[in-house]
């Protein structure tokens, strides 16, 4: 990740992804981690909270859930 920080720790917690910062050396740094990994096929786990099955069907429910609510308090209509 290309960034300063973030608000989904799991990953981190996990160690499957490096958050650079947005310096160029810790940028190169992390791709080379990460491509080195690769060639030595060195596996990474997936993080159990993304995991997930049927993600499609609960991202319509939320959406649906929240349209009403949106357009009440957001728009105003």
């Amino acid at each position: 990740m290309i960034r300063q920080a973030h608000e989904r720790p799991e990953a981190m917690d996990e160690g499957t992804v490096i958050m650079s910062g947005l310096k160029a050396e810790n940028v190169i740094d992390s791709i080379n981690v990460v491509v080195d990994q690769k060639d030595n096929k060195k596996q990474i786990s997936v993080v159990s909270d993304y995991d997930v099955n049927n993600v499609s069907v609960k991202v319509i429910r939320i959406i649906l859930s929240y349209i009403e609510y949106v357009n009440r308090e957001v728009w105003y209509k």
